[in-house]
């Protein structure tokens, strides 16, 4: 469990997690959004068995895309 929370957070532990400012939190937050939707793409991308499920690739898309704008609007 503990390497897991560690994992989740970067390997900083939850009260060090904790401490750091709010919008990099956050931040640290929407790019874990912005990996997994990337990495739902590569996988729907390259597995055959995902044949079924193409139809969620524009809707991630999105997801990704949405998230990327608030990216760049919470960083500027």
């Amino acid at each position: 469990m503990r390497a897991h929370l560690q994992a989740r957070f970067g390997g900083l532990s939850i009260i060090q997690w904790h401490r750091m400012p709010f919008r990099e939190r956050v931040a640290d937050r929407l790019a874990d959004l912005m990996f997994d939707a990337d990495d739902i793409l590569d996988m729907l991308k390259g597995d055959v068995a995902a044949h079924d499920l193409r139809w969620l690739e524009p809707n991630i898309r999105q997801v990704y895309e949405n998230v990327n704008t608030l990216m760049k609007s919470l960083c500027d």
